[in-house]
């Protein structure tokens, strides 16, 4: 809607001083607004794009928009950008820039084409929001509910999604997988010794000794309490089996020495 009244102010006035003056949607607008020519260069940005990009009126005009590229996609993402416009006269999308002190931050951008009578583009006009911390909210709240907020390792949740995933995967390409499950031993009086803060510390130290002598691939999962279950996918032989199983042993025998106790942890 916004593109749609300074494409028409455009059209009809064909001047940007009467366009900043008559368009109340150009000034007022939260979401940054730029206005390039039919060769994609910079003619005139809104304040909110100032605010958004760090970079001043004068530094941006004549330019090409592509003083905002990240370098986090590919000429083939653009590409398709270009041939949407080319078609429909309108792209919507999200998409990664970089502001102008280095700042990488995610904008959802909308870009329309504006056409003179003779239906030749004369301006490109972008209007973007930054949707930066919404993004990271979003990913933090999907984070914190397929993971152990102690340890960081998988919850059950997202094991079960990823054991469903092996299991199909296997039967599809004839693999073996392997399922480990872990106690440990008397993890009840490390509690009562030594407090709850230094069990959880003894949790957070196996789940982390348990991720270093797995495969990048390989889940950790924290199933609950002092239980731990892993996941091993793509097994073409039981001998690496028999390896982790190995290791998980050596770390039976290995004591953990937290604020000054040295604590031995039994794994079943």
């Amino acid at each position: 809607t916004a593109a749609s009244i300074i494409g028409a102010a455009i059209n009809n006035r064909n001047n940007l001083k009467s366009l900043e003056m008559s368009s109340a949607v150009y000034e007022h607008t939260m979401d940054g607004v730029l206005i390039t020519d039919s060769r994609n260069r910079i003619l005139h940005v809104n304040d909110a794009f100032i605010a958004i990009t760090g970079y001043s009126l004068d530094s941006v005009i004549g330019k090409d928009p592509k003083i905002l590229k990240s370098g986090q996609h590919d000429k083939h993402f653009y590409q398709k950008i270009w041939d949407q416009l080319s078609v429909n006269g309108y792209w919507q999308g999200e998409i990664t820039n970089r502001k102008k002190n280095g700042e990488i931050y995610i904008e959802w951008l909308s870009i329309n084409t504006i056409k003179n009578a003779q239906g030749q583009i004369e301006n490109f006009i972008g209007i973007f929001s930054d949707v930066t911390h919404q993004r990271k909210d979003a990913h933090s709240q999907a984070y914190l509910a397929t993971h152990d907020p102690l340890t960081g390792l998988s919850n059950r949740l997202l094991f079960n999604d990823r054991l469903e995933h092996a299991i199909h995967h296997a039967e599809r390409f004839d693999k073996y997988i392997s399922i480990i499950f872990c106690d440990l031993d008397n993890f009840k009086p490390i509690n009562d010794t030594y407090g709850h803060s230094v069990g959880d510390d003894v949790l957070r130290h196996v789940g982390n000794s348990l991720v270093e002598i797995l495969r990048k691939d390989d889940t950790v999962c924290r199933f609950g309490g002092d239980e731990f279950v892993i996941l091993i996918e793509d097994i073409d032989n039981f001998e690496y089996l028999d390896g982790i199983l190995k290791r998980i042993n050596r770390l039976a025998n290995i004591p953990y020495i937290i604020e000054g106790n040295v604590i031995p942890v039994g794994i079943s």
